[in-house]
């Protein structure tokens, strides 16, 4: 008796924990709805700021909204020299503020890049809707000295100096998916991760705001649950993703290896 006791104590436990597992992955996503423009992220931005070591790195990510919501997250990517460095992921109910803090060293020559997503659920009755936004920021960290623009002559070439070779490594490596994928270059226009800022602007002045703002919020949504989970599960150090977006404006990729193994997304655009 005892023993089966012990059984079912444990099942219930098991089936608690199953719970709880799946709960944590429902919540810990970000899911697009649309936009509600009369609410707004009345801050958002992200700042990698050297402190007085000039080697420790204060990567900080902020947002506010007008008012609370029902539910508010924030997710940062950091990439040093090209490879993912770090995320920053945090949720949380009923607030209207959202601040990420992390520390690190950078003891060799470096370009610091982050890009965050700063995203917000509304509910009202039945019907809910998103806020959001973007923010990013970059540092050369170069003879132990930071900096966002170079000052000297010496700053100047060796920050172009490590940039190119950045992006050379860089370059390789997305060749490699889109032979992989046999896709044609020629038919879409190229966008690191990072520059997901001029990729909206882009898409902004060729479209609308309302879409490309369901195209963002949308590619957050993917990016997250294909990309950026995973990434924190297996603490992943791979290169920069890269996004296609077609010529025509009708869909867009995005490549990327975790772990070594060559991933891809597809996004259709609904104009």
């Amino acid at each position: 008796m005892l023993r089966k006791d012990w059984i079912f104590a444990l099942s219930l436990i098991s089936l608690s924990l199953w719970f709880v597992i799946v709960n944590w992955k429902t919540e810990m996503a970000i899911i697009f709805f649309p936009i509600d423009y009369d609410r707004n992220m009345v801050q958002s931005r992200t700042t990698l700021v050297a402190l007085d070591d000039k080697v420790t790195i204060d990567w900080t990510s902020f947002s506010q909204s007008e008012e609370k919501s029902y539910l508010r997250q924030d997710v940062s990517l950091l990439f040093v020299n090209g490879k993912l460095k770090g995320v920053q992921n945090k949720w949380m109910e009923q607030t209207d503020v959202i601040e990420q803090k992390q520390l690190l060293d950078v003891t060799t020559d470096a370009l610091l890049e982050a890009i965050s997503f700063h995203h917000g659920e509304i509910h009202e009755g039945n019907a809910i809707y998103s806020i959001q936004s973007m923010s990013n920021d970059y540092l050369y960290v170069i003879d132990r000295q930071a900096f966002h623009t170079p000052k000297t002559a010496k700053e100047k070439t060796e920050s172009e100096k490590l940039k190119t070779i950045i992006d050379k490594n860089l370059q390789k490596k997305w060749d490699q998916l889109i032979d992989f994928y046999q896709m044609d270059e020629k038919n879409y226009k190229l966008y690191p991760l990072t520059d997901m800022m001029q990729f909206y602007d882009d898409l902004a002045a060729e479209t609308s705001e309302m879409t490309s703002d369901r195209v963002i919020g949308q590619l957050w949504e993917g990016l997250y649950k294909h990309y950026i989970l995973p990434a924190i599960e297996l603490e992943a150090a791979d290169d920069e993703p890269i996004i296609l977006l077609h010529n025509d404006l009708s869909h867009l990729y995005v490549l990327y290896e975790l772990n070594g193994e060559k991933q891809q997304l597809i996004q259709q655009i609904v104009h």
